[in-house]
């Protein structure tokens, strides 16, 4: 269940690709698209995850690296 305000971030598949991550870190030559800004001001990023079949979009930020429940993070990243 999610409370408060929140907003989808368009993913441009033109001028962006989903890259697999991990362990809070982007790969090496890779830079994440700034997704916006939480309330206290800590840069986001887009970002999904794959839960079974489904991909579920969310947010990433350094400020949210946590133990990954379901797998690796993918994040949206320039082309």
């Amino acid at each position: 269940m999610h409370n408060g305000r929140y907003d989808l971030l368009p993913f441009l598949p033109s001028a962006m690709e989903w890259v697999t991550a991990s362990g809070g870190r982007v790969p090496i030559g890779r830079r994440p698209i700034e997704g916006g800004y939480e309330e206290n001001g800590s840069q986001l990023y887009h970002a999904a995850v794959r839960i079974g079949h489904v991909i579920v979009p969310g947010k990433a930020g350094a400020h949210l690296v946590r133990t990954v429940l379901f797998g690796p993070l993918n994040l949206g990243v320039p082309i």
